[in-house]
């Protein structure tokens, strides 16, 4: 536990080091950490910090092939901003999606309509139909791995 903290502590010295102004962290797990982060020329994003040992490098050459097409391509694939390694540690920076997975959507709502079940099966379907045309396969598509995001000002009053 103690290890773990003092891990976190030096993945979030390595990102202030970057620019970035640490807000709060999203997740932790074998993959690493992702923390939600500010830079003053990326706005709010997300920080993907892992050991260089737990770095799978399919999932580098996996954000070259992506970053290659422009974001319009696919508005439902989070896009990597920029990745660097260090000499310990490799961050990737990446959108951040602001609503949450859709294990936590589903596990909160009471109800979710046909309708917007349908537009979120849609778009998943699109965002896979675009990695599968790239020569991608996920092969860990689960509810904590869907990210929803509500873009800004598309907020509704509710009566």
């Amino acid at each position: 536990m103690l290890q773990d903290q003092q891990l976190q502590k030096e993945m979030q010295q390595l990102l202030e080091q970057q620019g970035f102004q640490f807000i709060d962290i999203l997740g932790c797990g074998g993959f690493g950490s992702v923390f939600l982060v500010y830079h003053p020329e990326l706005n709010i994003v997300a920080a993907k910090v892992m050991l260089n040992e737990d770095f799978n490098e399919v999932e580098w050459n996996i954000t070259g092939v992506l970053n290659s097409d422009p974001p319009e391509a696919c508005p439902f694939i989070i896009r990597n901003i920029l990745a660097k390694q260090f000499q310990k540690m490799t961050i990737i920076i990446l959108e951040y999606c602001n609503c949450g997975n859709l294990f936590d959507l589903i596990k909160t709502e009471k109800e979710i309509s046909i309708p917007v079940i349908r537009i979120i099966i849609r778009q998943i379907l699109e965002g896979l139909n675009y990695l599968h045309s790239k020569g991608i396969v996920h092969r860990d598509i689960k509810g904590g791995n869907i990210l929803m995001h509500c873009a800004p000002g598309s907020g509704r009053i509710k009566n």
